[in-house]
């Protein structure tokens, strides 16, 4: 309630990744519970949801439901690091605080509830390839990635420092210019592909 600045907090109750096999983990749990099961999503963990709920209500004004699919493939760090384009679609559905139950009994089923909502959206987007509902399409940000970049030297830098005081300065040294040199000219040639990709297009259009 006296949290001195906006606040933003966010909450994956599933609690991890739904694999093939978690998925099959979690249908049988809900079997054993006589709870109907999810296809795309892990039962929830709703007790972290409920805690906030009860301690946390007056510090928020509302709650948003993300839901998240990757029409191309499902991407992992090393394929962010190595530049592979993939789309991304997003639905986002806003809750004012006030449409929240504020009985505390009732906090972990409407948990239950949106999460099955999700899996119904997810459900749709599987079959349709879309999401329902208005699409908003965003052009794709350079920015992001020249910070996402920047931040990834910053780290690499400290670590080569770091090293470089318990081991051979030299090498850690050596090392870290090259990783920098190296991160510097994929970040050139990324923006450089992008921009090029965009004159074309520019092309084409006129």
């Amino acid at each position: 309630k006296d949290y001195p600045v906006p606040l933003s907090l966010m909450i994956y109750a599933e609690g991890t990744r739904a694999t093939p096999d978690k998925l099959a983990r979690s249908k049988e749990f809900c079997e054993e519970k006589g709870i109907a099961p999810m296809k795309h999503l892990l039962y929830p963990r709703t007790k972290g949801w409920a805690a906030v709920m009860k301690e946390m209500r007056g510090a928020l004004d509302s709650a948003i439901l993300l839901t998240i699919a990757f029409p191309d493939f499902e991407p992992r760090g090393r394929d962010v690091l190595l530049g592979k384009h993939f789309r991304v679609h997003i639905h986002i559905r806003r809750f004012d605080i006030s449409e929240l139950p504020e009985d505390h009994t009732k906090h972990e089923e409407w948990c239950v509830n949106a999460y099955r909502e999700m899996d119904g959206l997810l459900e749709h987007h599987e079959l349709n390839g879309v999401f329902p509902g208005t699409v908003v399409e965003t052009k794709r940000d350079p920015w992001s990635r020249i910070a996402f970049y920047f931040w990834a030297v910053v780290f690499v830098v400290s670590l080569g420092l770091f090293v470089a005081t318990r081991s051979n300065p030299i090498l850690a040294l050596v090392a870290v210019v090259v990783v920098f040199i190296g991160v510097g000219a994929f970040v050139q040639a990324q923006l450089h592909k992008n921009t090029k990709k965009t004159v074309n297009k520019e092309k084409k259009t006129e």
